[in-house]
C-alpha cells in the first residue's frame, strides 16, 4: 500500500515536534510510496505557513516582547482564533527547544524582552526558511493532478523583503481559467463527486465545515462551465485532496471526522493518528 499525506499530516511532519512526527512514521510505516501535492503545499501556505510569517513579521515590527503577545491576544478574542492557536502553538515549540538550555550572559545594555524577541525571530526564520524545502524531502512524489497554481503561476515559498518575509498567495481567481486545472479535475472525477455528495447529505448531524462542503459540491456540479472560485474550492479541499490520492493509496491524516466519510465514498483507503 502506498500513502497519500494530506495537509494535516504534512504539517505535523515539517512544523511539530519530534512525538508528532514520530507518530506519522509509525502511521505510514510499510508503505511503499509517499505521495503529497501542490494542493497540499498551497493550503500548508496559506495557513500554518502564514501564521509562522506573520509572527515573525511582529517580532521584528513591535519593539517590546510584550506587544508581540499583545497582538497574540488581540487575535485570540476575534475571529481569527485558529491563526492565535497556531501562533501560540509555535511559540510552544520555541520555548520547548531552550528550556534545557543553560543561560549565558546576555552583555551590557541587553535587555531580556529584547534578547528573548530575537530568538523567538531567529528559531522561527530558520523553521520557514527550512519548511518549504523540506516539503519535498518527506516524500517520494508531489502529485499535481488538480493543476494548483499551474503554469506560469507557480507556488513560491515565503522570501525575505529587507527583514520581513513575503508569503502572499494572491488571488487565484485572478489566473483563471489558465492559472487552475480544478474544474476540469472535477469533471473527470464527477461520478466520485457525486458519490461524496450523496454521503455528506446523507450524515445526520453535520458540521458548520461540512455543510459548507456540500452546498460548494452542489454548485460545482451544477455549473460546469466556468471555474471553480477560490472560496468554493478552499470548501471543497478535503474533497480534492481525496480525489487526488493515487489508486491503491491511503489517505494519512490527523483529521479523520472529515475524511471517513469522503474517502468512504469513493473507496479510497484511509490511515489516521
Amino acid at each position: 500500500m502506498d500513502a497519500f499525506l494530506e495537509t494535516t499530516a504534512m504539517v505535523d511532519l515539517i512544523f511539530k515536534d519530534a512525538v508528532r512526527r514520530a507518530t506519522i512514521e509509525d502511521t505510514i510505516l510499510g508503505c511503499q510510496t509517499k505521495y503529497s501535492s501542490e494542493y497540499v503545499r498551497m493550503e500548508m501556505k496559506r495557513g500554518v505557513l502564514s501564521y509562522w510569517v506573520l509572527l515573525y513579521n511582529k517580532c521584528v515590527e513591535c519593539e517590546k516582547l510584550s506587544e508581540v503577545f499583545e497582538y497574540i491576544q488581540r487575535l485570540g478574542a476575534g475571529p481569527a482564533r485558529n491563526r492565535a492557536s497556531s501562533i501560540l502553538e509555535s511559540l510552544a515549540l520555541f520555548f520547548k527547544s531552550v528550556e534545557d538550555e543553560s543561560v549565558g550572559v546576555l552583555g551590557d545594555g541587553a535587555l531580556c524582552g529584547e534578547f528573548v524577541k530575537a530568538q523567538i525571530a531567529a528559531f522561527l526564520r530558520t523553521r520557514i526558511r527550512h519548511s518549504w524545502r523540506a516539503f519535498e524531502k518527506e516524500v517520494d512524489v508531489v502529485l499535481d493532478d488538480v493543476g494548483c497554481f499551474r503554469g506560469s503561476k507557480r507556488l513560491e515559498g515565503p522570501r525575505l523583503v529587507n527583514d520581513r518575509f513575503e508569503n502572499s498567495l494572491g488571488n487565484c481567481d485572478d489566473n483563471k481559467p489558465e492559472g487552475c486545472g480544478l474544474r476540469d479535475f472535477l469533471e473527470r472525477h464527477r461520478t466520485e463527486c457525486e458519490r461524496v455528495l450523496g454521503a455528506l447529505t446523507s450524515l445526520k448531524e453535520p458540521d458548520s465545515e461540512t455543510s459548507r462542503r456540500v452546498t460548494a459540491l452542489k454548485e460545482v456540479l451544477r455549473v460546469c462551465n466556468r471555474p471553480v472560485s477560490r472560496t468554493n474550492c478552499w470548501r471543497l479541499g478535503d474533497v480534492n485532496l481525496a480525489l487526488e490520492a493515487p489508486v491503491g493509496s491511503a489517505v494519512v491524516t490527523h483529521n479523520r471526522k472529515h475524511f471517513e466519510p469522503i474517502c468512504a465514498a469513493i473507496g479510497k483507503g484511509l490511515l489516521w493518528y
